[in-house]
């Protein structure tokens, strides 16, 4: 790897980090990219896009690789959320359209694929390498930039010292199951002790997710999962007999990055790695996507010698208005612990 100065150095090849990337590529910068690595490596949870995310991905020139990710149409939400019912909304409502489930891994590789088109030097390694302050730059791996976009993620700061606030501790314990007769739609549920998610996969297999606490889920895992499916009737329908294996625990919490109090320190943060929303919201890669290119163009501009500003505060606050609005809707279980903290 070349040590001679980037103009940018990203912590991160997830959507935003790669968005970010091939923004600033575009617009003339040499930028590295360093892989930050998922913490379940070859393992990822799936994603369900809306339709949304289709002018963004053609707005990075990703969309011919795009085309090559296996997907699955995703054309309805059915939920039980205030109610033992469940309800179900097209998303052929949605001003873009319905949008797909896809395989989240190879959307994510497909990313790179046109970050590297763009000129964007891809770090080798793991990604778990730190990111130091070298005075007049930024440096990990063999790489020195001038600025560095912290793309790492929820809860994992590139920086050594920079602190992650919760908003909630909120898990997702995941199972991913076998071809299963299910419709495209995504079906979340609400029971006392959290939440249910489910998708189908592009493979035909089931992924289905238990949002919970984790005082709420403590050991035996497979056991609480058990318990807590046997409590959601239409997610039960659905995945029919649970694995007898534990499932796979996932972050999931609300939270942000601690603000910095200076325009002089030569980093943005993008993506989760800003701060991270409920899963309810179901927009997070769109918004990385977002945010990654916000993170580009903040960037591009400061090496143009203007003042280094981007603040997610307004867009998290309002964040935090909308899912609060979501979570008074769901009034069943009014001495649940789960609920009554996001009351």
């Amino acid at each position: 790897m070349a040590t001679s100065p980037f103009d940018a150095l990203i912590a991160g090849a997830g959507p935003a980090g790669c968005a970010a990337a091939i923004t600033l590529a575009r617009l003339g910068r040499r930028v590295a990219l360093l892989n930050r690595a998922p913490s379940h490596a070859g393992w990822r949870i799936g994603e369900t896009f809306g339709g949304e995310i289709r002018p963004l991905i053609e707005r990075l020139g990703a969309a011919a690789e795009f085309a090559s990710v296996p997907r699955l149409a995703f054309r309805a939400v059915r939920s039980a959320w205030g109610s033992a019912e469940a309800f179900e909304r097209p998303t052929m409502l949605h001003p873009y359209g319905e949008g797909w489930h896809v395989d989240r891994a190879a959307f994510d590789d497909a990313l790179k694929r046109v970050a590297g088109a763009a000129g964007v030097v891809l770090s080798p390694g793991d990604g778990t390498r730190p990111v130091r302050d070298a005075g007049s730059g930024w440096t990990a791996g063999g790489v020195v930039a001038r600025y560095l976009i912290d793309a790492s993620g929820r809860g994992g700061p590139a920086l050594p010292g920079r602190r992650w606030i919760q908003n909630d501790r909120m898990i997702a314990l995941a199972h991913r199951l076998p071809a299963r007769a299910a419709g495209g739609e995504l079906l979340i549920e609400a029971v006392e002790t959290g939440w249910w998610y489910s998708a189908p996969q592009p493979d035909g297999g089931l992924v289905a997710a238990w949002m919970t606490d984790p005082e709420l889920a403590r050991a035996p895992a497979y056991e609480r999962w058990r318990d807590a499916l046997a409590l959601a009737p239409h997610t039960s329908a659905r995945v029919g007999s649970p694995p007898d294996d534990p499932p796979c625990a996932f972050r999931a919490e609300t939270g942000r990055l601690e603000p910095s109090s200076s325009n002089e320190d030569r980093w943005v943060a993008c993506g989760d790695a800003a701060w991270a929303g409920d899963p309810l919201s179901g927009d997070g890669v769109a918004r990385a996507l977002r945010s990654g290119v916000a993170a580009a163009e903040a960037v591009h501009r400061a090496l143009d010698g203007g003042v280094l500003e981007m603040d997610a505060e307004p867009a998290y606050r309002t964040f935090l208005e909308r899912q609060a609005r979501f979570y008074a809707m769901e009034t069943r279980w009014p001495e649940s612990v789960f609920w009554s903290r996001r009351r």
